[in-house]
């Protein structure tokens, strides 16, 4: 299937008709095919990593009683079983057991809470063997109805630091916590949400396990703390698993870009995929600030605890956060049709993940691990990868389900079939086939030059088996 375009195939069903290849719509298409059939596709650009925060559940158990707590993480690999022994998802966990757990108005007292969280978070950053690292990370509000506002931030030994901002607002007290020589050395700060009455920010630490704390000072809250876990790898994806009321888990998106300082002007295209948005291209100017003013421009995103910039005067980098309904976020930089954007993205935490694209080499890997039913022949007369190409996969699994013969438990047959194909990026979205109306059996074929090419493989794919694709 690595040279599915030059093949052609025939899906069987009723005659074409109008729109029937509009890849939203693809009703009455893949007649023949089982019921339960999906796809799912892995075609991403350099991937990123999956980032979760979980956040303690205060609520009282009960009191004066035995805790145990714990978080598991499930692991997929980008390539099950090629080159490595994991067929299947694997599990670790980190947790332990308080011996007696107390309640204040029927919540636990927060020494327990930042007990567990120490403990887990200490857990995970010593575990080298580990699929992620864990981050303490606060949420905070500063009131701007104030004149200014102050922050006291605690290090690992419990020295506290008090930081004092000119102005009481998210962004000038977290450029104060950045400008700080002593706070910045284990904690970042960046903004989240403006507000007309209060406005929201992050602290983070800096390294994996460091266990800050952060107590409120003058006009500013503390709502939340979490624990941030990202995965080490793009090449896994990482889901935590909590069980029921002990905390709550979502998903975030943290964009780090270096080497922000253009001299002249550049542009920045943001797509935010997952709330229906792709905003419009951003100048980039010569300072982080500006850069991260002119996206947060954009669109009103920012003001709706969706996705906000932050750019660091100190660090001259730019922070975009993005919540929980972002499915991904894309950038686009400049090249030199323009101005040359220096821009480049140090690290980039999607939400669930995304793996990076197949090379030639994998794609490689993968056939070479196959039946080859005792001789190798089939790595000569089989279809090889292209030097260098980006090929994505295509993971086609239909679900058959036979009623019993017997009454009775243990009866029912239920049946996975799996189809795995590797077709090269470029040609994905590409109109390389001709539909043939006339026949009663849709043909897809590839001429040597087709008269009005109108149909993709994607759109191929999805009418043939009558669904959506889904990333995962």
């Amino acid at each position: 299937m690595l040279t599915i375009k030059k093949l052609g195939l025939q899906i069987r069903g009723a005659a074409y008709a109008a729109g029937d290849m509009t890849a939203a719509t693809p009703a009455g298409q893949g007649v023949v095919m089982p019921a339960g059939l999906s796809i799912s596709k892995s075609c991403t650009d350099p991937g990123d990593l999956s980032g979760w925060c979980v956040t303690l559940s205060a609520t009282c158990p009960c009191d004066e009683c035995e805790y145990p707590y714990g978080v598991t993480f499930r692991s997929m690999l980008k390539e099950p079983g090629v080159n490595n022994n994991e067929y299947e998802p694997k599990y670790q966990w980190y947790g332990g057991k308080i011996a007696r757990i107390s309640c204040t108005a029927g919540l636990i007292d927060d020494e327990f809470l930042l007990e567990m969280e120490d403990d887990i978070l200490t857990q995970v950053t010593a575990d080298t063997a580990g699929w992620v690292d864990g981050y303490r990370t606060y949420l905070c509000t500063v009131d701007t109805t104030n004149a200014a506002a102050s922050i006291d931030i605690l290090d690992e030994n419990g020295t506290s630091t008090t930081v004092v901002s000119g102005a009481a607002t998210s962004l000038a007290l977290v450029d104060a916590i950045n400008a700080d020589a002593t706070v910045n050395l284990y904690v970042e700060a960046y903004i989240h949400t403006p507000s007309a009455t209060s406005e929201y920010f992050f602290i983070r630490s800096l390294v994996p396990g460091y266990l800050f704390t952060v107590a409120a000072n003058v006009v500013t809250t503390v709502e939340a703390r979490s624990m941030c876990f990202q995965s080490k790898s793009a090449d896994r994806k990482i889901i935590p698993q909590v069980d029921d009321g002990f905390a709550t888990m979502a998903k975030y998106t943290l964009f780090k870009l270096e080497n922000t300082t253009t001299a002249g002007t550049t542009t920045v295209a943001v797509n935010v995929s997952g709330v229906g948005t792709v905003l419009g291209a951003a100048n980039d100017h010569t300072t982080a600030a500006t850069y991260a003013v002119n996206i947060n421009a954009l669109s009103t995103l920012d003001t709706t605890g969706v996705m906000t910039a932050y750019g660091n005067p100190t660090g001259d980098y730019v922070l975009i956060w993005g919540g929980s309904t972002i499915d991904r976020l894309l950038l686009t930089f400049s090249d030199a049709t323009v101005v040359a954007s220096t821009t480049t993205i140090a690290w980039a935490i999607g939400g669930e993940g995304h793996f990076p694209y197949l090379t030639s080499d994998d794609v490689f890997k993968i056939f070479a691990n196959k039946q080859h039913q005792g001789k190798l022949s089939m790595l000569v007369y089989a279809e090889q990868p292209i030097d260098g190409a980006e090929y994505c996969h295509y993971h086609l699994k239909s679900v058959k389900v036979y009623e019993p013969d017997l009454h009775g438990a243990n009866h029912l047959n239920m049946y996975t079939q799996d189809v795995d194909l590797y077709i090269r990026k470029a040609t994905i979205t590409t109109h390389i086939y001709d539909k043939d109306d006339a026949l009663l059996e849709r043909s897809f074929n590839r001429d040597t030059a087709p008269a009005a090419p109108n149909t993709s493989v994607e759109d191929m794919l999805q009418i043939w088996c009558n669904c959506q694709l889904a990333n995962w």
